[in-house]
C-alpha cells in the first residue's frame, strides 16, 4: 500500500513511532526516522525491511530549527515526502496548582508547537508531495480527562484542533490531517500504570484487552493509506472497549 512513498516518523526510537516506521517499511514504505537518541534510532533503523531509509537525531523543541531539520530530511535523498506521523510527546501529571511556568512551556513546546511548526512547513509543496497524509497522536485524556493531567490534556486538545483547521486547508491538494487517541498503550512510559494494575482490573477497563503500539500503528497505517482517501480531519479514538470510568472506580478496587 505504501510502496515507493517517503514518510517522516517523529519519536521512532521507541514505542508507538518505532511500530509505525516498522509497518511502513513492512507495506514498502522509505522512512526518516527521528528522536533524540542516535543509539534508539539506529536500533529501530535495524528492525526495518528494505532499504533507502534514514536517521536523523533532532530534538524537537528547538522550534528554530525544524524548517533546517526538514530541509536536511529531504535533502538526504532528494526526495519530498507522502506523510508525516507525529509521534513525539511528553507525559506528565501535576495539579495546576503545582505546575511551574518552565514545566508548562516544556510540555507544550513539546507535545503541540512542535507539531504545529512541523505543518508550517509540511504545507508547503516542496515538502509534502499532493494527496499525502498527515497523523499525529493525541490522547483519550482528551476525551476522559482526569486529574493532574490539566497541561498534558491541553497539549493534546490543541493538536486536534490545529489538525481540524489543517485538514480544511490541506484538502485541495488532496492532503489530509488526522489524530489518533488511543487509551493506554503498554510502553516505557506507561510502565508505572501496567506495573500497578492487575489484568482483572485492565480487563475491566478494556475489555478488549491491552493496547499495544503495534494495535495504534495498525491504525495509523490505514490512514496513511489510500483506504482511508476520504477522511480527514478527525479523531479516531482507540478504545479497546474502554466507558470513561475512572481507574479509582470501586468496581476497579480489586
Amino acid at each position: 500500500m505504501l510502496k515507493g512513498k517517503k514518510y517522516l516518523v517523529t519519536g521512532s526510537s521507541s514505542g508507538i513511532g518505532r511500530a509505525v516506521a516498522c509497518k511502513i517499511a513492512e507495506q514498502g514504505g522509505s522512512v526518516v526516522l527521528t528522536g533524540r537518541n542516535m543509539e534508539r534510532l539506529q536500533e529501530t533503523k535495524e528492525l526495518l525491511q528494505g532499504d533507502n531509509h534514514y536517521t536523523i537525531s533532532y530534538e524537537m523543541s528547538n522550534l528554530d530549527g525544524i524548517k533546517e531539520f526538514v530541509a536536511k530530511s529531504i535533502a538526504i535523498d532528494g526526495r519530498r515526502f507522502d506523510g508525516l506521523v507525529f509521534s513525539t510527546g511528553l507525559a506528565r501529571t501535576s495539579l495546576l496548582r503545582m505546575e511551574k511556568i518552565s514545566q508548562i512551556l516544556k510540555i507544550t513546546k513539546v507535545n503541540y508547537l512542535s507539531f504545529a511548526v512541523l505543518l508550517t512547513e509540511f504545507a508547503s509543496k516542496k515538502v509534502l508531495n499532493n494527496n499525502g497524509s498527515i497523523i499525529a497522536l493525541s490522547s483519550s485524556a482528551t476525551i476522559h480527562s482526569d486529574k493532574s493531567q490539566g497541561i498534558y490534556t491541553a497539549s493534546k486538545a490543541a493538536i486536534e484542533g490545529i489538525c481540524r483547521v489543517a485538514a480544511k486547508e490541506f484538502a485541495n491538494r488532496g492532503i489530509r490531517v488526522n489524530a489518533v487517541c488511543p487509551e493506554m498503550v503498554h510502553t516505557t512510559m506507561t510502565q508505572d500504570f501496567f506495573s500497578n494494575t492487575s489484568q482483572q482490573q485492565r480487563k475491566i477497563l478494556y475489555p478488549l484487552g491491552d493496547i499495544t503500539p503495534e494495535d495504534v500503528a495498525d491504525t495509523i497505517i490505514f490512514l496513511l493509506s489510500e483506504q482511508s482517501k476520504k477522511i480527514t480531519g478527525q479523531k479516531i479514538y482507540i478504545s479497546s472497549g474502554n466507558d470513561g470510568r475512572p481507574i479509582e472506580s470501586e468496581e476497579l478496587r480489586i
